[in-house]
């Protein structure tokens, strides 16, 4: 069963980022207010973008991602979505998808 990350945003309602086919995590620079999610489809790669509050340290975001994809994925197969707008460090505001 497909696992996703949900986010819960005031302006743009749920949104979901798939858990799956992820190759990397990674913050585009300063001043580190997004962080891209990678992911494989079909050969090339599409690039999730979670828009956030500033993370002055630059890995905060990262590690809380990466930390929820392996949460969703050793979860049950019946659980498809992992909210993770209440446990996250900075604010989310948005995210999408390129």
């Amino acid at each position: 069963m497909a696992k996703f990350l949900q986010v819960d945003t005031a302006s743009n309602g749920k949104l979901v980022i798939p858990a799956t086919d992820v190759v990397w995590v990674n913050t585009p620079g300063s001043p580190w207010t997004s962080t891209e999610v990678y992911l494989m489809n079909n050969g090339t790669l599409d690039v999730v973008t979670v828009t956030h509050a500033a993370d002055s340290a630059a890995i905060v975001m990262i590690a809380y991602i990466q930390d929820k994809l392996v949460e969703a994925a050793q979860g049950k197969w019946s659980e498809s979505f992992l909210n993770i707008t209440d446990g996250s460090p900075l604010v989310i505001s948005n995210v999408t998808i390129s």
